[in-house]
């Protein structure tokens, strides 16, 4: 058994599901049952939001590696799907090559298209600016804003900025852009465009899996994730303060 290889990827299938929302416990518990299921001795996981650490004992050799992770996009089909591959190592023992291939064929799988995505968002903030008490004509300016944002988010992807900077630029320009629609005539209800597309940039699954570490005892990795929540969230809120309250009332 090669088990640079195993360790390799039980690695590479618990940093992916870290990145896709999962919380500290699952991953941990996921590496730990892989390398198990292949006669190792001892198995010893360390997971932050930011880095996994494990260590394996086998009859012969110790082997440890460390896995950096540096954003989380939420993706809980992925996260499914590496789920269910976990459970079939465990139960059927594969070879490392089929496990490697059908890992590789996960991540490769992007699920829903730019397109579509970008059609994604801009229905959600048109339903929750409709929903948060706007009008129809609201809702149409707020899910134009919604798909320029995803747009954004996109090209943010892309050139690798600083995730905060980042979410207030973003947060800014849509803020701006609301506050413009409104003042030309194109929306009515300022505050209910603005919490549509607030809505789009909240971090609420990271900040359920905190409190969750948390309450599961995995109080540092929890708070961690919590604190990275509430900057985004701080983020989030400056962009949208200071185009809304401060550029609103220069724009004519």
């Amino acid at each position: 058994m090669d088990y640079k290889k195993l360790l390799d990827l039980a690695m590479n299938i618990g940093k992916e599901m870290l990145i896709c929302g999962a919380e500290v416990s699952r991953v941990e518990d996921t590496i730990s049952r892989i390398c198990r299921a292949y006669n190792v001795i001892e198995v010893n996981v360390f997971t932050i939001t930011s880095s996994i650490i494990t260590t394996i004992k086998t009859h012969d050799e110790i082997y440890t590696q460390t896995k950096r992770i540096f954003d989380y996009k939420t993706n809980l089909d992925r996260l499914d799907k590496l789920n269910s591959l976990s459970r079939e190592i465990c139960t059927k023992k594969p070879g490392l090559d089929y496990i490697l291939n059908r890992y590789e064929n996960i991540i490769k799988d992007n699920g829903y298209s730019s397109m579509a995505m970008c059609g994604i968002y801009g229905i959600i903030a048109l339903s929750l600016t409709v929903y948060f008490g706007g009008g129809i004509t609201d809702g149409i300016v707020s899910g134009i804003l919604g798909m320029l944002m995803y747009l954004l988010i996109k090209k943010s992807d892309y050139m690798g900025a600083n995730i905060t900077l980042v979410t207030i630029i973003i947060a800014f320009i849509s803020g701006t852009l609301a506050v413009i629609s409104v003042k030309s005539g194109f929306g009515n209800d300022l505050d209910s465009i603005v919490i549509g597309n607030i809505m789009l940039m909240i971090p609420g699954v990271a900040i359920t899996n905190s409190i969750r570490d948390m309450i599961s005892g995995d109080t540092m990795s929890g708070l961690l994730r919590f604190v990275e929540s509430i900057i985004k969230a701080v983020a989030v809120a400056t962009g949208f303060v200071i185009a809304t309250v401060y550029l609103g009332g220069l724009i004519l």
